[in-house]
């Protein structure tokens, strides 16, 4: 089979895929950074001769789109949304509630992260329990 149906493209091309100029620092924002770490053992001991290499995206117009939630109710547990945001609406807080977290779950093939807080939080379980309706959940929190 002939190939004139393909457009042909002439010139010289560059398939250099590993240039510096997407490279940077932390002040060179957008850049993708590379740090080279020190190698610790699990009591904290940095271990001589080897490193981890670390590399971040450097994109903090992005990562400041992205805010942060905290979930006080999930789907399963939506009843009538008019009665969540009344009782959201209702909800007084005497002090702000601090809230413990364990450590972070990749999901979604590492595109989203969850980071679960822990039993320890009693004001924000009391908090939960205040939002949804009053119908039991098909998946309750721990107590």
């Amino acid at each position: 089979m002939a190939l004139e149906w393909m457009p042909r493209e002439d010139g010289k091309k560059d398939h250099a895929l590993h240039t510096d100029a997407n490279w940077g620092t932390d002040a060179d924002a957008p850049c993708v950074v590379f740090d080279k770490r020190p190698l610790t053992d699990p009591k904290g001991n940095v271990v001589e001769g080897l490193f981890v290499a670390w590399i971040r995206l450097n994109n903090p117009k992005q990562y400041n789109l992205i805010s942060a939630h905290i979930t006080l109710c999930r789907e399963d547990e939506i009843g009538s949304i008019k009665s969540i945001v009344e009782r959201i609406k209702s909800i007084s807080l005497k002090k702000p509630i601090q809230i413990e977290f364990k450590n972070v779950e990749w999901f979604s093939d590492g595109k989203g992260i969850l980071i679960p807080a822990t039993d320890k939080n009693i004001e924000f379980r009391e908090l939960r329990k205040s939002v949804p309706p009053t119908a039991p959940a098909i998946n309750p929190l721990p107590p």
